[in-house]
């Protein structure tokens, strides 16, 4: 029999404002022979310190970026909201 070596999945997160994806029929890519990846789109893959009401990025007030400045993740919130999670 033919040697195909050895298999390996990846798994990427990804972030996406997205707390209720449930991961049931996901599209796995063969990205090379025997070499899977697999891209899931959810809150989870965001930064926690973004993580608002509900999982909602920011409260669903503002959008989750780094800020380079201090060199963190962070909200930053629409007008009208404030605070560190909008």
């Amino acid at each position: 029999p033919a040697s195909y070596g050895d298999r390996s999945l990846q798994l990427h997160f990804q972030c996406a404002d997205d707390a209720d994806n449930v991961y049931d029929a996901e599209t796995v890519q063969e990205t090379d022979l025997c070499h899977y990846e697999i891209f899931l789109k959810s809150t989870f893959g965001c930064p926690k310190s973004c993580w608002g009401q509900n999982l909602q990025l920011c409260s669903a007030h503002g959008v989750c970026g780094y800020d380079s400045d201090d060199k963190r993740a962070k909200c930053f919130c629409n007008p009208g909201y404030e605070g560190e999670l909008c």
